[in-house]
């Protein structure tokens, strides 16, 4: 289930700009359905967002093949952030942008890897005083 965190000290107001961590795994378009429930009934802006270290010149800022199925409805825009992580990068762009609401896909690595790589989701969760939404990526 889609787990919404909201920090003790977030201020309520209406969601405006939401940003979507974009890490160019595959999604299916139910993966976002929350998501984009969410924007359309708050006429959010949903900015996909992704952090790359270093940020290689020519590189296409779009994934419209991937989110343009998944966020169809929804007003939506492409940024490439940097930072000293991903968590930094992501919450440089929240600042620069004005976000209201971070929205990641938790997706299911296996204990093995999940050893390995930390969940983007938890460092956030820790690092970042914006309310997080968490989906869950879809198996099937």
């Amino acid at each position: 289930l889609p787990v919404l965190a909201v920090p003790a000290g977030a201020k309520v107001k209406t969601v405006e700009r939401i940003l979507l961590a974009d890490d160019r795994g595959d999604i299916l378009p139910g993966d976002l359905d929350m998501l984009r429930r969410i924007a359309q009934l708050s006429a959010a802006e949903v900015l996909v967002g992704h952090v790359e270290m270093p940020v290689n010149e020519g590189t296409s800022l779009e994934s419209e093949g991937v989110y343009g199925p998944a966020l169809a409805g929804v007003a939506h825009s492409y940024h490439h952030a940097r930072g000293a992580d991903v968590v930094d990068g992501l919450d440089r762009l929240a600042r620069r942008k004005h976000v209201d609401l971070i929205a990641v896909l938790h997706r299911h690595i296996g204990l093995l890897a999940g050893m390995f790589h930390p969940s983007t989701a938890q460092e956030l969760a820790q690092r970042i005083e914006l309310p997080l939404l968490v989906l869950e990526q879809n198996r099937n």
